[in-house]
């Protein structure tokens, strides 16, 4: 069957990266036949986008779905949360930001005895979630990053260590 009636639906202006907190102008209208079993947001219904964060990348062009929309903690399914205590060396000088894209590597551990038995994990993507101020007495800076729910307790257990250094990835999806 076709769609006669047309709504005014919003759409992605601009490329928007996941974390990203979407404002106004990365919002478009666009006069589109809707499926009703597309979920959608109308442009009426534009304040209810302005201020969330993208949970995934949003291309140009696309539809905002409510899904691909929500609160920066907010986590998706098969994702969880770690805590990282990070001091001077293991960041950034400029730190870190919700929403970025970073790689954790795992650093060795200097025992003293020649090469470690176990080589370090292999880098896991995260994205980040929140970043705390450096502590003015002991200069740790605590960054919360999102990782998929099948590395999060080896992710913990490197950062329990102090071992992992944060590597900040270009943004745009690119590797």
């Amino acid at each position: 069957s076709s769609y006669a009636h047309r709504d005014r639906v919003l759409v992605i202006a601009a490329n928007v990266a996941v974390g990203q907190r979407i404002t106004v102008d990365d919002l478009a209208g666009a006069d589109l036949s809707v499926d009703p079993r597309v979920a959608a947001f109308t442009v009426e219904q534009q304040d209810e986008v302005i201020g969330k964060v993208a949970l995934v990348d949003l291309a140009k062009g696309t539809l905002v779905n409510p899904s691909q929309v929500g609160q920066s903690q907010s986590l998706t399914a098969g994702q969880v949360l770690v805590p990282l205590q990070l001091k001077p060396g293991q960041l950034p000088a400029v730190g870190v930001a919700p929403g970025q894209r970073v790689l954790l590597v795992a650093t060795p551990v200097n025992t003293g005895q020649g090469a470690q038995a176990d080589s370090p994990a292999d880098p896991i993507q995260a994205t980040v979630a929140e970043s705390g101020a450096p502590d003015a007495a002991t200069a740790v800076t605590v960054v919360d990053v999102r990782v998929p729910q099948d590395v999060g307790a080896s992710l913990a257990r490197m950062a329990a260590s102090g071992n992992v250094t944060v590597v900040v990835l270009a943004t745009g999806g690119g590797k």
